[in-house]
């Protein structure tokens, strides 16, 4: 007699099985993605170098520096969307949080490749590239007569540096989630 409660076991799969981790860090789609965000950041910077030179009076420094500087977050801002879409969609994730997380990583990532190189000898060779704007700059911070204008202008260029930096995490948030919606579109489709 069987007891009725009981029941067997399924017989084990001849397969093993295989645990999927779906939140895993690709980190090649990152780099892919940092490579990308600092080409474009420096193709945009050469452009803005190139552009100010060609249409702005050097002698009205004022204008030039805002000018300037205006063009840098945008091309930050520009080449972080960029390189979030890249990171997440390289990826190959479905998720949408992961996709984010990764055009974030791609954002902190380029971030501090960006600081390391303006803040050690490496910076002076990518500075000559962009001689022109740092020059420019420069010239703002020799008209400097009191330690109260100098401590307005690192408190102006300070903020200024937060809310660019703040704007391109959002920018590459934009685009790591643009990229996991654009994959998971062409998967509906297909």
């Amino acid at each position: 007699m069987t007891d009725p409660l009981y029941k067997p076991s399924p017989a084990a799969p001849t397969e093993p099985s295989v645990l999927v981790a779906v939140n895993r860090v690709s980190w090649p789609a990152i780099f892919a993605g940092v490579a990308l965000a600092l080409a474009v950041q420096l193709l945009l910077n050469l452009l803005g170098v190139g552009v100010g030179a060609a249409v702005f009076d050097l002698d009205g420094g004022g204008s030039v520096s805002i000018a300037s500087g205006l063009w840098f977050a945008l091309s930050g801002v520009i080449a972080a969307l960029t390189g979030g879409f890249a990171a997440s969609r390289l990826s190959g994730r479905a998720g949408t949080t992961t996709g984010v997380l990764h055009g974030l990583t791609a954002w902190a990532v380029t971030t501090l490749i960006v600081v390391y190189l303006l803040s050690t000898s490496a910076g002076a060779l990518v500075g000559g590239a962009l001689g022109g704007l740092s020059a420019v700059v420069g010239d703002a911070g020799r008209t400097v007569e009191t330690a109260e204008t100098a401590a307005a202008m690192v408190s102006t260029g300070a903020f200024f540096g937060f809310f660019s930096l703040l704007l391109g995490a959002v920018a590459a948030w934009i685009g790591g989630w643009w990229g996991v919606r654009r994959l998971e579109v062409m998967s509906e489709i297909s």
